[in-house]
């Protein structure tokens, strides 16, 4: 009998300010080269947790702000023979603009950038799929939240 089919689940942020979204240079060093990639904060969910409070614990973790999401941007699944996965993307607000420290020791530095900027820089980002949740948080498709529904078992 084989192993079940398993897909890994995680969650981007999109945190806009003034024009700007707050991006992350992230140290990758699964990759043959390591590289100092650009792109979303966001990471896995961990276990006993919904998804919103997956994006802000990761946002969190990643940048030292504190956000709230206000809207789905995208529910999106990816095929791939190593990493097939399941994602979410956010766009949230800050409910404190003072940064706290940065929790992820790959993060290299937060930055806010332009869209002007991020779409200038798509060589640094992490992936082709990393420059789609640019363009499709740019584009200005939003959901509600509760579109998705939780249930807690606990």
């Amino acid at each position: 009998m084989s192993e079940r089919y398993k897909t890994k689940a995680f969650v981007v942020g999109f945190i806009e300010k003034d024009g700007k979204i707050l991006c992350v240079r992230e140290q990758v060093t699964s990759r043959p080269e390591p590289a100092i990639i650009l792109g979303q904060p966001g990471g896995h969910i961990e276990e006993d947790e919904f998804l919103q409070e997956a994006v802000i614990r990761e946002v969190f973790e990643e940048t030292g702000y504190q956000v709230k999401p206000t809207h789905i941007v995208e529910i999106g699944q990816t095929l791939h023979k190593e990493h097939p996965s399941f994602y979410v993307t956010f766009a949230c607000k800050l409910t404190n603009e003072t940064q706290g420290p940065i929790a992820e020791k790959n993060i290299v530095e937060t930055l806010w950038l332009t869209q002007e900027e991020i779409m200038n820089r798509t060589d640094e980002h992490r992936d082709a799929h990393c420059t789609h949740r640019f363009k499709t948080y740019f584009e200005g498709k939003r959901l509600p939240l509760d579109t998705i529904s939780t249930f807690d078992y606990r």
